[in-house]
């Protein structure tokens, strides 16, 4: 025979205690960072590397490898690392396109980016880019949200006027 609760009575069944868990639950490291909400300068920042990065991928879709000179999707690589000279990661001159495994850091990376860097800029703009590297590596370069948001702002617009110049010019073609 089961116990069956009569609502008209008021009896309910009695409550089993169940037993307390002693080992706590551990929350991985990954986990707990990866629920954390990004702060708005830090969404602007993805936004302005996002932007500028398709920037650079689209001014060089028809070119190659800025390393190795085969002719493959790039990427947008710096030859002044954006983390180690962050007042350089937004120069269109320090950043061009590079294939996955040249961006990967290969022994030869840096002096064939260098070579064709000159064969690009020339040797006046790779001059310009080292004196900016020296200062940049002596100073501490924090990007604020108006300047991130002019950024986003500027790429975009050249981005689009890209992406208008390129439509015509398909259309001349046909």
């Amino acid at each position: 025979m089961s116990f069956k609760p009569d609502p008209e009575k008021g009896i309910k069944p009695k409550k089993v205690k169940r037993p307390i868990r002693r080992t706590p639950i551990r929350k991985s490291y990954t986990n707990s960072v990866q629920l954390k909400k990004p702060t708005a300068k830090q969404a602007l920042m993805e936004k302005a590397v996002s932007v500028f990065n398709a920037f650079i991928r689209k001014r060089d879709e028809n070119e190659p490898c800025i390393v190795c000179g085969r002719k493959r999707q790039l990427q947008a690589g710096h030859f002044y690392p954006a983390g180690s000279y962050p007042m350089m990661k937004f120069l269109t001159d320090n950043c061009h396109g590079e294939c996955a495994e040249c961006n990967c850091f290969d022994t030869e990376h840096l002096d064939n980016y260098r070579i064709n860097l000159i064969k690009k800029i020339g040797i006046d703009g790779v001059k310009i880019l080292d004196s900016h590297a020296a200062y940049s590596k002596k100073s501490i370069h924090k990007w604020t949200s108006h300047d991130l948001e002019e950024i986003i702002k500027h790429y975009t617009e050249k981005l689009n006027n890209y992406l208008i110049y390129n439509s015509r010019n398909s259309k001349r073609l046909q």
